[in-house]
């Protein structure tokens, strides 16, 4: 699922998701895998994180995945990590 990412990139994102097998969903659920995301400070991150049923990562990840035409492994040099104060 994408979060607070801007409508064309999403369209663009959503069609890499498809292209790679993958199913786009805008609501955050146990079956969901991934939540592409670029901040920590959202509802759907923080509940992502708090249950740990999906992994956050970075629009990167997906970008590098459709380069690589399969969804990475490796999602974490991906991880969406919150900010050090």
């Amino acid at each position: 699922m994408l979060h607070r990412v801007p409508e064309g990139r999403a369209r663009e994102l959503t069609a890499a998701v498809a292209e790679l097998g993958g199913v786009f969903d805008g609501n955050l659920t146990q079956q969901t895998t991934h939540l592409v995301c670029a901040s920590v400070r959202s509802d759907k991150y923080t509940v992502a994180r708090s249950e740990g049923f999906c992994q956050c990562v970075t629009r990167e990840w997906l970008d590098r995945s459709r380069a690589a035409g399969r969804f990475l492994a490796d999602t974490a040099p991906y991880a969406v990590r919150p900010l050090l104060r």
